[in-house]
């Protein structure tokens, strides 16, 4: 080594090294690096730290404890990312790209805060949950239950209904975080029956309903110390659930698996699995310690973990300082570091033996002079860099696939790709395939601007690779990506920002279709068909017209992207003015579509002078290439209940419809303080129910509950005006404003993805668009 060479030497030879700068004598490169190998003079064992990724498992909870008080160094400490906070973080992109789910509300996967199953609606109002009978426009109050803690979602599936939230009353009291779940009977609606009351320790991941059986994933960090109890808690009304089965108390037993990798800091992954069928059936469940570079997802019938290998660099630069300093120890420096290496991995892991004889080196280095330690620091840096250059970073992403089942939990297969998985949102599993897509690092090019790289995979169900698209090259950044049919749409993170598309149609041999822009601001997209080839887009439209972009209106639009060289505007709509606002652009939930129905119902707010004058729905059919407007529907009238409710990032007011679903030719709508039905075809004549009262109730009671005098069907929405010109001869209808001014959207040539065929979409629009009156 470098300070062997310069041992023999003189001081002022040593110096003079160090004044003039002169080169450094070359190393020779280390190809393997993370084994750090200790001198032979100190005969001590080397520190390993090469892992496999595997899934392993724990014996029994002593093993378990062990493990955690002899390999976990650090608590863990990030917050854990739910699915909501994704889509929380997603829509503060200026275009949210949503999935196609048709009828959320009757769907038992995905929870939300309104439920429609057969004949009967499940509602939230803040603490409460109402159950109404549905019968057209005579709906009824049946039931409601108080919860202590607010819940925050639903789930429903056959006569069971499950409420589920932040358990206020145990936080209180707990160190630690916990989750309600509450399990009701609703075979007699009137008159439900609770049959579980459970508390589940940690923040939520996931909640959803498969084959019958609840599955409620959370998340919680391991103890970095002994503890009586590591793993999360589970309480039974109240009460936690022993983890050893005496006959006597009630009990929980899941087991614990973990992976062959190094654990910096560690964090509980549970899956919690409870019965709808048999409400007798005992708690079922396994739990999966996780290290920071691992991530949950799920999706159909499965849940995926994948581990995003990085490069550790601290055990490098502990290999150079060996390296270099080892032989230049004192005779009591060199005694403490046998005295670390011979304590037993449960009183120190072999991380935290590093890091001591690693303080113990750089006491050595604070003992020198000046010159010679800088000397050192830089060989010891030097050294450190060889070995971090010479390793073989893969940039690799282990994925670990468990199979959920009737039967049980099963450990299905593992497999492997280049990159880190976006989101939540980039791991499908549909039918026979599995697809997903990774990023990653990004570079700099030759004019030094940053490069951005994304790759997209189709895996079989045992994740063995099918076919695959990588290092897709774009100027922004892909923050997500969603596969719809045999299409992905990746989405940049760019203000308004274009979709790129690749076909999967022929599953061997994926290509890039083109590039995409939606016209707008703070854009919305929801694909109406399975094959992405229909959209509907709302946004806020910017006007131009006066030099500087301003807001004049909500537009609602309908796209055709079947064919990708010709993407078209069939129709659009333009609503309200620069005052108007829909609670669709913080919660996407809000927007509800019926393929079957083909009806579309999303939420809108109107203001005049500042001052709220409508709240409520609009429902429009999609017929055909036209969107047809069958009304609005107001829940304020005329501007009351006004009150604010603040939840889980969200900010609702009284008046704001939540959430809408259609029911043969019935649209139902939800607020905090109405559930209303309506004819489609007769809105004006809609029956309301009122599901709060307010103290300025008397103050409005002269509006009586149908639309408020002044709040007719066509009020700030001028009709369909149908204008047809011709451009050029080309027979297309284009789409004009009240003034004849030709609205086109930015379709335009995006050079994104290198080595790649870029259409510029032609572009047709259809009967007129309607503007605010």
């Amino acid at each position: 080594m470098f300070y062997k060479i310069i041992k023999s030497t003189v001081l002022l030879v040593l110096i003079a090294f160090v004044f003039s700068a002169c080169s450094l004598p070359v190393k020779q490169k280390i190809e393997e690096a993370p084994l750090v190998t200790i001198p032979k003079d100190l005969e001590l064992k080397p520190l390993d730290f090469t892992k496999t990724g595997k899934l392993k498992k724990f014996k029994d909870y002593s093993e378990l404890n062990t493990f955690l008080a002899t390999n976990v160094i650090e608590s863990y400490s990030e917050t854990v990312k739910t699915d909501s906070e994704t889509v929380k973080t997603e829509l503060q992109a200026s275009l949210v790209l949503d999935y196609f789910k048709d009828n959320n509300s009757d769907n038992p996967r995905e929870a939300d805060i309104l439920k429609q199953n057969q004949n009967f609606s499940f509602a939230l109002v803040k603490n409460e949950l109402t159950i109404l009978r549905l019968s057209d426009l005579d709906s009824s109050l049946l039931a409601k239950i108080n919860f202590d803690s607010r819940p925050s979602g639903i789930l429903s599936f056959g006569s069971s209904l499950v409420v589920y939230g932040d358990d206020e009353i145990i936080n209180k009291r707990e160190s630690s975080n916990f989750q309600f779940v509450q399990v009701f009977d609703l075979s007699t609606p009137a008159s439900p029956k609770k049959i579980y009351d459970l508390s589940f320790e940690g923040d939520l991941k996931n909640i959803f309903i498969e084959n019958g059986q609840l599955y409620v994933l959370t998340e919680k960090k391991a103890p970095s110390k002994l503890a009586e109890q590591s793993l999360p808690k589970v309480l039974n009304t109240g009460k936690a659930l022993a983890l050893k089965c005496d006959g006597i108390e009630s009990c929980f037993t899941p087991e614990v698996f973990y992976f062959d990798t190094n654990y910096r800091a560690a964090r509980f992954f549970n899956i919690n699995v409870v019965d709808l069928a048999n409400e007798f059936s005992p708690l079922k469940g396994q739990s999966y310690l996780l290290s920071e570079n691992h991530e949950v997802y799920s999706s159909e019938a499965s849940i995926f973990i994948s581990y995003f290998e990085t490069l550790d660099e601290e055990p490098f630069y502990f290999a150079a300082q060996t390296e270099v300093l080892s032989s230049l120890l004192t005779d009591a420096e060199k005694d403490k570091i046998k005295e670390v290496e011979a304590l037993s991995d449960f009183v120190l892991s072999q991380r935290e033996k590093m890091l001591k004889m690693s303080a113990i080196f750089e006491s050595h280095l604070s003992s020198l002079k000046e010159v010679e330690k800088t000397l050192l620091e830089v060989d010891i840096k030097d050294t450190a860099n060889e070995k971090i250059a010479g390793a073989k970073v893969s940039n690799k992403t282990l994925i670990h696939k468990i199979r959920l089942s009737k039967s049980g939990l099963d450990y299905y297969a593992m497999g492997e790709v280049t990159g880190k998985i976006m989101n939540n949102y980039s791991v499908l599993q549909k039918g026979s395939y599995v697809y997903l897509a990774t990023r990653n690092s990004e570079r700099l090019n030759e004019e030094g601007e940053k490069q951005y790289y994304s790759s997209v995979y189709v895996l079989d169900l045992a994740l063995r690779p099918l076919s695959k698209m990588e290092n897709l090259s774009s100027k922004e950044e892909i923050y997500g990506v969603r596969f719809l049919g045999n299409r992905a749409f990746l989405v940049s993170a760019k203000e308004n920002g274009p979709l790129f598309v690749i076909d999967f149609k022929d599953k061997a041999k994926p290509v890039f279709s083109g590039t995409l822009k939606v016209p707008g601001n703070n854009v919305y997209l929801k694909p109406i068909d399975e094959n992405g080839d229909r959209f509907i887009s709302l946004s806020y439209n910017l006007d131009s017209s006066s030099g500087t972009e301003l807001r004049n209106g909500i537009k609602l639009s309908l796209f055709d992207f079947s064919n990708l060289k010709s993407p078209r505007e069939l129709d659009s709509y333009l609503i309200g003015d620069a005052n108007s606002d829909s609670l669709t652009f913080t919660d996407k939930r809000s927007l509800y579509y019926s393929q079957e129905l083909k009806t579309l119902i999303f939420p809108a707010t109107f203001k005049e002078n500042n001052r709220l004058h409508f709240s409520g729905l609009f429902a429009f059919i999609v017929n055909g290439d036209a969107l047809e407007l069958k009304g609005k529907l107001d829940h304020s009238l005329g501007g009351f209940y006004n009150q604010v409710d603040s939840f889980k990032n969200l900010t609702y007011f009284d008046n704001s419809v939540k959430r809408s679903f259609a029911n043969k030719n019935f649209i139902y709508s939800f607020s905090n303080k109405f559930f209303r039905s309506a004819n489609i075809d007769d809105i004006d004549n809609a029956k309301s129910l009122e599901l709060i009262i307010h103290s300025d109730d008397l103050l409005v009671s002269s509006f009586g509950v149908g639309n408020p005098e002044g709040l007719g069907v066509n009020e700030n929405v001028v009709e369909d005006s149908n204008i047809d010109k011709n451009l050029d001869g080309l027979g297309q209808d284009e789409a004009y404003d009240k003034e004849g001014n030709l609205l086109v959207p930015e379709y335009f040539k995006d050079p994104i993805f290198e080595n790649e065929s870029i259409y510029e979409p032609g572009m047709s629009s259809g009967p007129g668009v309607n503007d605010s009156g």
